[in-house]
């Protein structure tokens, strides 16, 4: 094993103690949307270090990107390179955390040993076969390694090292999504900025050699923070918390002890939570994460779900094939989706992020639905498709547009939205959830409402209510 993957498996190690943890994405927002923009005037509000756009000024280019269809180059050392689609590149995903990613792999392409701090990350194979894995922070540092081909579907938690590697004799193309507008990239890199004695003493090698390796390293320390303080004077407002002066932040605002002491477990749930948020670390303020201890009376039940002795814990539960075979579009709405949440992926529990595959015969459409525990990313994979969502502001205005092959469209959480086939082909979108089971509202809920009291909401004759609600009887699909 190389010093750089000692110092990456030695800084995971740190990291783990003997209880679960959870870490948070980001920060749900207050309100639809905040569309980022560069500029600032009197009335912007600085919301995830960005201005956010006037409502009223804002369209269906805010939420939209395209070029995913179009390879990016990778003549450089490692082979390959990455399609971004964070908040960078479409200012409506601020707030909304999620975002997408294309990455091309030449043969023997890498997309090197790295992490993301700030969200898990959900990757599904388009083209060529990868070996993919992570290495777990549990004592053992485990090897979670798994040969993909086409339609496979992999998911790396948050913040654990990573790598894709394309060990075949084509090139490979990946779309990936995280659970976080900006899940922002840790490398090797990052040892430039600590002291060489400290690094030379670590890992019980010289200091020429500690030297050699971060020798030529070059990368901008970000100093992005706002500790959270309660005084009045000369401070800014951001996440609904004043800001400190920054020449007065120290490393107690980042630092809180006692997570070595386990939580009180004699309670209904058999479980203990010692939370760690901006209320206990004021520096977590505007960061997107936070930190909790659980404590586990045996079996215990996590989001709905039983959690597996992680000793047991293999690649295939974080594994899914099939997402490149089209789903069966022979109904009523000719649309249908493959499903990529925790009941097929078990390895996704507690993770918050999922993948759906949607296929849609020539006017086919996935019908007017919300998904209220997430934001959702669409990629669209062939065909052409009309998408769009209606705001919650008092105008409700619809914000679609019409997207083609590589073109990616961001919906905000809670929404309504729909997708539609407007061409005569069939087309299929790739869409990802920042939340591992998002769930969805469609027009059935009406069904399980009284008759009497659709009519008075919406001042039509009960007549006019009872002739909708046979027709979604015959609905065989729901949305996506």
């Amino acid at each position: 094993m190389g010093l750089i993957d000692c110092l990456l498996v030695f800084l995971i190690a740190c990291l783990t103690l003997k209880s679960s943890f959870v870490v948070g994405s980001d920060p749900s927002p207050l309100q639809n949307f905040c569309v980022a923009i560069d500029e600032s005037n009197h009335e912007a509000v600085y919301v995830n270090g960005k201005f956010c756009k006037n409502p009223k000024n804002v369209t269906a280019d805010d939420f939209y990107l395209s070029g995913f269809d179009i390879p990016s180059n990778t003549s450089n050392p490692f082979r390959s390179n990455t399609t971004l689609g964070t908040v960078d590149q479409i200012p409506g995903l601020n707030t909304l955390g999620i975002s997408v990613f294309r990455a091309d792999l030449k043969p023997k392409g890498i997309i090197p040993v790295h992490g993301h701090p700030r969200g898990s990350e959900m990757i599904v194979v388009m083209e060529g076969c990868l070996y993919v894995g992570f290495v777990t922070s549990d004592p053992n540092n485990r090897l979670m390694a798994k040969q993909l081909k086409p339609g496979d579907v992999f998911v790396f938690p948050p913040g654990l090292v990573h790598f894709l590697y394309n060990d075949g004799d084509t090139d490979a193309v990946v779309y990936a999504a995280a659970n976080s507008q900006n899940p922002d990239i840790t490398t090797t890199r990052g040892f430039r900025n600590v002291p060489v004695e400290v690094l030379s003493k670590s890992f019980k090698a010289e200091r020429k050699v500690i030297e050699e390796i971060i020798k030529g390293i070059s990368i901008p320390l970000i100093r992005d923070l706002c500790v959270a303080i309660n005084d009045l004077k000369d401070a800014v407002l951001v996440n609904g918390k004043l800001c400190k002066d920054p020449s007065l932040v120290t490393t107690n605002d980042f630092f809180l002890p006692g997570f070595d002491k386990p939580g009180n477990t004699s309670n209904a749930f058999g479980s203990g939570m010692t939370p760690a948020t901006i209320d206990q670390i004021p520096g977590l303020n505007g960061l997107g994460i936070s930190l909790v201890r659980i404590d586990f009376a045996p079996k215990v039940y996590v989001n709905g779900k039983f959690c597996k002795n992680p000793k047991l814990v293999t690649p295939n539960d974080f594994y899914l094939s099939g997402f490149d075979k089209p789903g069966n579009t022979s109904n009523s709405f000719g649309y249908n989706a493959t499903l990529g949440t925790v009941d097929q992926l078990p390895g996704l529990n507690t993770l918050g992020i999922a993948m759906v595959r949607a296929d849609y015969a020539p006017q086919g459409l996935a019908p007017m639905h919300s998904h209220p525990r997430g934001s959702e990313v669409i990629i669209v994979i062939q065909g052409c498709v009309y998408v769009g969502f209606v705001t919650s502001d008092p105008e409700n205005r619809l914000i679609a547009k019409e997207l083609k092959t590589g073109d990616v469209f961001a919906i905000p959480p809670g929404l309504i939205h729909f997708t539609y086939n407007v061409g005569d082909t069939n087309a299929t979108t790739l869409a990802a959830s920042n939340s591992q089971n998002s769930d969805f509202l469609s027009t059935r809920i009406f069904q399980h409402i009284p008759v009497e009291i659709l009519a008075k909401s919406y001042n039509v004759d009960e007549k006019v209510i009872e002739v909708i609600l046979e027709a979604w009887k015959n609905n065989d699909v729901d949305g996506d």
